[in-house]
């Protein structure tokens, strides 16, 4: 091969890497499976709630802080927006899906009143106790703008900052399968699960498949999945149409339905929406 080759292939490779390193899903996974050793989650953020002295009716609860994650603008194909409001709902859903592995759940929570707020990963506390029976998956389930990608967004960063595989898909052909060596696109399941990286986490528990289904269009969940023996999450609206593939599963599954959002949850997203959304963690 002539130098001037060499030199023109290493600048195309150059310039792809460059590309990667720049779309929004490398930059969560690096800012996660790449961050300093701690149980402290990176693009949470703690944040004291600011009221104006309206809607002060005693009846309505409204905590003096609250946690907001941060993530990418367009990640996962512009599903999330920033800064997303991390409900009480959401510590109640991980309890469940801890008890659907297998794991214990009684550390699970975030005291925002800590006079050092860090978000703690439960993930990286996980151990496993005694339950009846195996679960195969776990489906979240909810109305239109509860926040179910939200929660699923959660799980992902939380699995991330763990350093755990997992395969994210959130369309029919938009399939994100990421490890340590980082975030890899997929068009179809059946690449993505035989894939190099995927085919030896094969009856695994430690690769988990979540599947975000908001349009007709998307069939619920690949039953390859199935077939691998892989850990399913799923969220979904409460629509049997989404949720009727459980019923041939040789284990029962876990379903957990999001409470729609309280008033005072409303009232923080209120003060929640004036925050920058500009992502100041991953620059």
């Amino acid at each position: 091969m002539y130098p001037h080759h060499v030199g023109v292939r290493t600048d195309a490779a150059l310039r792809l890497q460059n590309w990667v390193e720049r779309q929004p899903e490398h930059q969560l996974w690096k800012a996660l499976w790449h961050a300093q050793a701690g149980e402290g989650v990176p693009l949470f953020q703690h944040h004291t709630i600011a009221r104006d002295m309206t809607l002060l009716d005693p009846d309505i609860n409204i905590p003096n802080d609250c946690w907001l994650l941060q993530v990418p603008e367009h990640v996962l194909g512009g599903t999330c927006t920033s800064p997303v409001l991390f409900r009480e709902e959401y510590f109640e859903a991980l309890q469940f899906l801890f008890r659907a592995v297998g794991w214990d759940h009684t550390h699970i929570g975030v005291d925002v009143e800590s006079p050092s707020p860090e978000f703690r990963n439960p993930l990286l506390r996980r151990r496993e106790v005694p339950q009846e029976g195996r679960r195969s998956c776990f489906i979240l389930e909810g109305g239109p703008g509860i926040g179910k990608t939200y929660w699923l967004l959660t799980v992902l960063v939380l699995r991330l900052h763990a350093r755990l595989p997992t395969i994210y898909q959130w369309e029919p052909d938009r399939i994100v399968f990421f490890d340590q060596d980082g975030p890899v696109h997929f068009r179809t399941v059946n690449d993505v699960l035989n894939s190099a990286a995927a085919v030896q986490l094969w009856h695994s528990r430690e690769l988990w498949v979540l599947v975000d289904v908001k349009n007709d269009h998307q069939h619920p969940v690949d039953r390859l999945y199935h077939s691998r023996g892989v850990f399913i999450i799923q969220a979904t609206t409460t629509s049997m149409r989404y949720t009727r593939w459980m019923d041939k599963l040789s284990y029962p599954g876990v379903s957990f339905i999001l409470r729609p959002w309280s008033l005072a949850e409303l009232i923080i997203g209120c003060v929640a929406s004036f925050i920058s959304h500009t992502f100041q963690g991953l620059t």
